[in-house]
């Protein structure tokens, strides 16, 4: 019997929340966005993305400044062989 009972609850709450989805989609589509396979969601914590930009910034000036250095078997302003 108490199967039964969370096997009913259990379904009610997966109703509820199919119901809610529904809700947030009419909505989003009525205000224009295109909400019809995805629902656009706000962006909770951005802080990740933050982190990857940084780095990613932090590896193209690491790259730059490897290109921009003369190589070590070069010589400035001088004959490189005998």
């Amino acid at each position: 019997m108490l199967v039964l009972w969370i096997w009913i609850l259990n379904l009610a709450v997966l109703f509820g929340a199919e119901i809610d989805t529904e809700t947030l989609r009419a909505r989003q589509l009525r205000e224009g966005l295109p909400s019809e396979k995805n629902l656009q969601l706000p962006l909770r914590d951005d802080r990740g993305i933050r982190k990857r930009e940084q780095q990613k910034a932090d590896v193209i000036h690491d790259g730059e400044q490897l290109r921009n250095r003369p190589a070590p078997h070069e010589r400035v302003g001088g004959r490189s062989g005998p």
